[in-house]
């Protein structure tokens, strides 16, 4: 009974739970929606923009939303300064995606959907991405009951307008996209209108705060474009070779096996980062308690996922009927397998909080390329001769790769501090 009581008292915590069970139930509730109200070919077109914007969210703004992670606290006193300068900084780079973007139009004969949907999103870049990086920044100020309800109010606008658009018959990705875009740049300017200063924007500041952020995050920067094929070059490689059904299904089912791991290790991410990040800089903390702490968090998450995956053992067909729509059912018999290869993941990226406290996230660069590269290229051939099988042996092998990769790097690291003490 002690142990809720504390857990309850644990404001932190409970926010740091609610920003991921948010960001899991939105998620489950959106696929729903999408996958029983789209058909295939048209959720197909989804996937694929969606990947489209996991590429170049991850190159290079999710690098960089660490960094702002690591070095918020350090400008605590100067809060606006920072932020406003690290917008700026972003500004500068969906400048340079969205005029590329444009001006491939001009090379590449796209589709006429397509073509119109590329159009569409450098107005979904902006955004999307500097919501992104507000979220990053108050998790960074430990401020997690302002990123909840910033997720929560996402929710909200996007289920709600969701359902206007079913109501009405324009559903389409269309305007999913244009929805999605309306509700990132609402809650933006709503939640950031006290620390953004358009008046605080200095070009050399910019350049100061990005060359302090660059040597934490180039290695994230290098291995993101590797990272993103992990979890989303598939969709392409089957809009390739296959059909837009395939990469409905793929999308769909993975989805699935990801969403309640990441939700899981997210919960402990949000909560426990932070605090590592402060024992570290604190000289007269103990380091090898850091390390019990993790494994110990590490524990009780292989605990839950191995009992969610017996759950998804015996009942897979239900669940993806229940939680999608039956006409994937079909393809149920690959969640098992996918979740598995999350858990494994899961391992690793638990562990390699300890690369991220100590800073050393160069350490990590085999760990992400390696998989990337096994994605780009081994997948290439599996997805072109095998299609969906493919997809899944390719998805399957790339997340036990790098959870295994993760594992063996941070154990030698930790090998290598026991024998220096």
């Amino acid at each position: 009974m002690n142990w809720f009581i504390n857990l309850v008292k644990n404001e932190a915590l409970i926010y740091s739970i609610m920003i991921k069970v948010t960001q899991m139930t939105s998620g489950l509730i959106i696929m729903k929606l999408l996958s029983s109200h789209l058909s295939k070919s048209e959720f197909g077109y989804y996937a694929l923009m969606m990947a489209l914007l996991g590429l170049i969210s991850m190159l290079p703004f999710a690098a960089l939303d660490h960094g702002v992670l690591r070095f918020t606290v350090e400008y605590r006193k100067r809060i606006s300064h920072f932020f406003s300068n690290v917008v700026g900084m972003y500004l500068f780079f969906i400048l340079l995606y969205s005029t590329a973007i444009l001006l491939s139009h001009l090379f590449f004969n796209y589709e006429s959907k397509l073509a119109l949907l590329l159009l569409l999103i450098p107005f979904l870049i902006l955004p999307s991405i500097l919501f992104n990086l507000l979220t990053w920044f108050e998790n960074a100020l430990e401020n997690q009951k302002k990123f909840a309800f910033m997720l929560f109010l996402d929710f909200v606008l996007k289920v709600g307008g969701i359902g206007i658009l079913i109501l009405f018959n324009l559903l389409s990705t269309e305007s999913i996209m244009i929805l999605f875009m309306l509700s990132y740049a609402l809650i933006f300017l709503f939640a950031s209108k006290d620390i953004f200063k358009f008046k605080m924007l200095e070009k050399e500041e910019m350049k100061k705060i990005f060359f302090k952020i660059l040597p934490y995050a180039y290695p994230i920067m290098i291995w993101g474009v590797f990272v993103w094929a992990q979890g989303m070059v598939y969709r392409w490689y089957l809009e390739f070779f296959s059909s837009k059904e395939d990469v409905a299904s793929f999308a769909i089912i993975s989805a699935l096996a990801i969403l309640p791991v990441t939700a899981l290790t997210g919960i402990l991410g949000t909560y426990l980062l932070p605090k590592l990040f402060r024992r570290n800089e604190n000289e007269l903390d103990d380091k090898s308690k850091i390390f019990k702490q993790v494994l110990k968090a590490l524990f009780y998450v292989l605990g839950i996922l191995t009992a969610m995956w017996l759950f998804i053992n015996i009942f897979q067909k239900e669940i993806v009927s229940i939680l999608t729509d039956a006409k994937y059912a079909s393809e149920s018999w690959m969640l098992p397998y996918m979740f598995l290869a999350m858990m494994v993941y899961a391992i690793g990226n638990i562990l390699a909080y300890m690369i991220y406290v100590k800073k050393e996230t160069k350490d990590l660069l085999l760990a992400n390329i390696l998989p990337g590269l096994f994605a780009l290229t081994v997948g290439y051939y599996l997805i072109k001769t095998y299609a969906l099988n493919g997809a899944l042996i390719t998805f399957c092998c790339t997340y036990v790769l790098t959870g295994t990769l993760n594992t063996f790097i941070v154990l030698k690291n930790q090998r290598k501090v026991q024998h220096a003490e």
